[in-house]
């Protein structure tokens, strides 16, 4: 029988690690004087341009879901938000040759927009263990931020020791998937934590066993004979996660609510806004949205693990939730009878834009998809 003893001294190591990585923060210089601060986040930016507080709530949340499902905290971090075409400043900054798209060098996370979500986790996971297995690292920020996960490029044993080039990352984020609906987050994060970088793939293969019962290679075996194509996203921007519409009869209806300084909408000052909404559509059939001539993403959730063949076929203006990131950057001038859309049941997010910068509703607050 295999020692369990670090198992059960793993609630009390984490918390350990939590409150020095606090004390350390609260101790250290501040890196540069706070523009906005949230609950749990101290943020500066590269531009003038303001950060609309539906960014900073959708932050919070992202931090919430980290803790909750991998049981780590700490007190706060520092984000630096840079525009979207400061790769090279990003870069730079990090101590990278080259563009880069965010980095977290503590206890700064330097980020576009875009890869926000994704870096808040290694700024948490960092206080379990900082320098883990590459690929339990990448893999996991992945998985938490807001894409559901595909296969893209197989997986060897020699990859869990190696570093994760970028093209990797989603296969990372795939495998961490899989590795968390196979043995429970619990086993992962002991993963985690007493992994390191850099380890022998004997050290590796040693470690797995001890904590998954499984060498390193009957591990990935298993994953690359068992694993599903799919596996549903999560994190605050995962699909399905916003605020749901209300069904009366044949018809669903919501609010383009708030603004960029109160709230609920996902941009920066001077951007279109954008406002997300699930849409629970029990049977299938023809479906019109009305959202007063506003443009909208609309994306299909996945909920459960699936294979390729198990997906539904969308009309064209529809996506699944991997394949654009967790915003969607699709347009669909609908609303019209002829525009409707013939859609298979399942749980949607809509993405609706405000088109001007000052975000006046210069139409109907009111929004609408109906069954035909």
């Amino acid at each position: 029988m295999r020692d369990d003893s670090s198992r059960k001294n793993r609630a009390s190591w984490l918390a350990g690690c939590a409150l020095v990585a606090a004390a350390c923060a609260a101790e250290a210089e501040p890196p540069f004087e706070p523009r906005y601060e949230t609950e749990r986040l101290r943020i500066g930016t590269s531009f003038e341009a303001e950060v609309c507080r539906g960014v900073m709530d959708v932050w919070e949340a992202q931090i919430d879901a980290i803790e909750a499902m991998l049981g780590i905290s700490r007190e706060y971090a520092w984000l630096y938000l840079y525009a979207d075409d400061e790769w090279d400043a990003i870069g730079a900054d990090c101590g990278r040759e080259g563009e880069l798209r965010g980095c977290y060098q503590d206890p700064v996370v330097r980020t576009t927009l875009e890869v926000a979500t994704h870096e808040i986790v290694h700024a948490w996971t960092a206080s379990a263990r900082s320098k883990p297995l590459p690929l339990l690292q990448e893999g996991i920020a992945v998985r938490l931020q807001g894409t559901a996960q595909r296969t893209l490029k197989a997986l060897s044993v020699e990859d869990l020791s190696a570093e994760v080039s970028w093209d990797q990352y989603p296969s990372a984020g795939h495998f961490v998937a899989w590795l968390i609906e196979s043995y429970g987050v619990e086993r992962f994060m002991e993963l985690y934590v007493r992994s390191s970088r850099g380890m022998a793939p004997a050290a590796v293969s040693a470690l797995f066993l001890d904590v998954l019962g499984s060498s390193s290679q009957d591990v990935m075996l298993d994953y690359s004979t068992h694993s599903k194509q799919y596996y549903p996203a999560a994190g605050a921007l995962a699909c399905g996660t916003a605020p749901r519409a209300v069904w009366q009869g044949d018809s669903a209806e919501w609010y383009v609510d708030g603004s960029c300084e109160a709230g609920g909408w996902y941009a920066l000052e001077g951007y279109n806004g954008r406002e997300r909404t699930t849409i629970e559509l029990a049977t299938e059939g023809r479906y019109v949205f009305e959202t007063g001539g506003r443009p909208f993403g609309l994306m299909r959730c996945l909920t459960e693990p699936a294979d390729e063949d198990e997906l539904p076929e969308l009309p064209w203006q529809v996506t699944h939730d991997d394949s654009v990131g967790p915003v969607p950057d699709s347009m669909v001038p609908l609303g019209e009878e002829d525009g409707a859309l013939e859609l298979p049941a399942g749980t949607y997010e809509i993405w609706v834009w405000r088109r001007d910068e000052a975000y006046e509703d210069w139409a109907s607050p009111e929004l609408r998809v109906r069954r035909l």
